[in-house]
Parts: C-alpha cells; sequence; structure tokens
C-alpha cells in the first residue's frame, strides 16, 4: 500500500514519512513492509538506502526470492552492476 501511495504522490515524496505514517497507524515495521519501503526508495532515486534494506533483508532471510531480487534491482540502479549479478 505505502509504495503505491509513493508512486501515485511521485518524485519528492518523502517515502520515509509514508512509511513512518503506516506504521504509526497499525505498528507492523515487518520484513515486507521494509522491502516494499526499499523498492519505494529505488523508485525515488535513493538506491543506496534501498540496497543497505535488502542486504539485511537477505542476510536475515536467505530463503526469499524477492528480497534477492529487489536486491539485484537496487545494485543495478546504484550503479553497482557486478555487484547485482551476485544477488
Amino acid at each position: 500500500r505505502e509504495r503505491l501511495r509513493v508512486l501515485r504522490l511521485g518524485p519528492g515524496t518523502d517515502v520515509d514519512a509514508v512509511y513512518a505514517d503506516a506504521v504509526a497507524v497499525d505498528g507492523d515495521a515487518g520484513d515486507e513492509r521494509f522491502y516494499g519501503r526499499a523498492l519505494a526508495l529505488i523508485e525515488v532515486g535513493r538506491a543506496p538506502e534501498a540496497v543497505r534494506i535488502l542486504r539485511d533483508l537477505v542476510r536475515r532471510q536467505p530463503n526469499v526470492v524477492e528480497f534477492h531480487t529487489g536486491l539485484g534491482r537496487a545494485l543495478l540502479a546504484a550503479g553497482e552492476a557486478d555487484a547485482s549479478r551476485e544477488a
């Protein structure tokens, strides 16, 4: 939901505020929400931050394929093409 809100609001959207509001409302700051936040960060040009989040998610849950593909996407967006092949 939050990622779609960020996409709908467009460039310049404060991703951190959107996600903080959502956590304040329902108290859920689980891995799925971190994954969505990372994808939203990629969309607004903050790929290095997304890389940090996704690396942590992959470390904690190495069997979740979406986290690996998200990390590869973030690495590409951050200009780290060589590292993205290993994600």
